[in-house]
């Protein structure tokens, strides 16, 4: 069969196939890091200060997606 090759339309293509694979393999990779990178930083505790290091994590991540929850929302209502 024949392919039909056009120079111009060919990144659009690409994105197009290409990204729907790589945003969520690099989310995927991401969050291996960022779990990976959490878990030596709780490791290099002392056993009794790790679930509080931990807590503090947890918290520190729950206010950041309030915040963003609540700015996201806050825009909405004004436009």
């Amino acid at each position: 069969m024949i392919s039909h090759f056009h120079p111009g339309g060919s990144e659009s293509t690409m994105s197009r196939h290409i990204a729907p694979l790589v945003i969520p393999l690099g989310a995927i990779v991401g969050a291996a890091v960022i779990i990976f990178s959490i878990s030596r930083v709780l490791l290099s505790f002392s056993r009794e200060i790790t679930p509080i290091v931990a807590l503090s994590i947890a918290l520190a991540i729950l206010v950041i997606c309030s915040l963003v929850a609540a700015r996201v929302s806050a825009n909405e209502d004004t436009a």
